[in-house]
């Protein structure tokens, strides 16, 4: 479902709360909760950039590329680095699904561009590892947990609510940590 499909079920009382990409703002929806999400350079566990603690794009040059496209949201960014940087990718692989992508790295076919939320099943069990890129024309992404304020929330819809606010503040402090190891 898209953010304005999203929005429309807020305001229209068909839905007590929605989770979207960079929400616009609104005066029909009131943003709970948010997590910044930092875009970075994905590759292996044994990949030898993995031990970099941080990376600037134009470091990424002479690495083999998988390069996400659209639909997906990190093709606007990866554009815009490509731009700026002046830098041409050793484009090996072209995806335009999330799941393609992250098994590509995996396989050390090459490294890509993604942020920390997609990759935090493989983060966790050590097969893949984020890079924060520290380019100054990146944007995170903000993944914001919406109601529209009119609404009064049932008590199980407010309590899953809670339970939502708790588990953005725990994604945050956990891809501040992702981004420091």
């Amino acid at each position: 479902m898209s953010n304005i499909h999203i929005g429309k079920a807020l305001i229209a009382g068909d839905a007590d709360f929605g989770i979207m990409l960079n929400p616009q703002s609104s005066r029909e929806l009131l943003v709970k909760s948010f997590s910044d999400l930092r875009l970075g350079i994905v590759v292996s566990s044994q990949h030898p950039l993995a031990q970099l603690e941080s990376i600037r794009f134009s470091h990424c040059e002479s690495w083999p590329f998988i390069v996400p496209a659209s639909p997906l949201m990190l093709a606007d960014p990866l554009e815009a680095l490509v731009n700026n940087s002046g830098i041409t990718l050793n484009e090996v692989g072209r995806t335009n699904n999330i799941h393609m992508l992250r098994s590509l790295v995996r396989d050390n076919v090459g490294i890509s561009l993604m942020c920390w939320l997609d990759i935090i099943d493989e983060y966790r069990r050590g097969e893949l590892k984020f890079i924060p890129l520290i380019d100054s024309i990146l944007k995170p992404f903000t993944l914001s947990l919406c109601v529209a304020p009119q609404r009064q929330l049932s008590v199980a819809a407010s309590m899953m609510l809670h339970e939502l606010e708790s588990f953005f503040a725990l994604m945050q402090s956990e891809e501040a940590r992702a981004g420091e190891m």
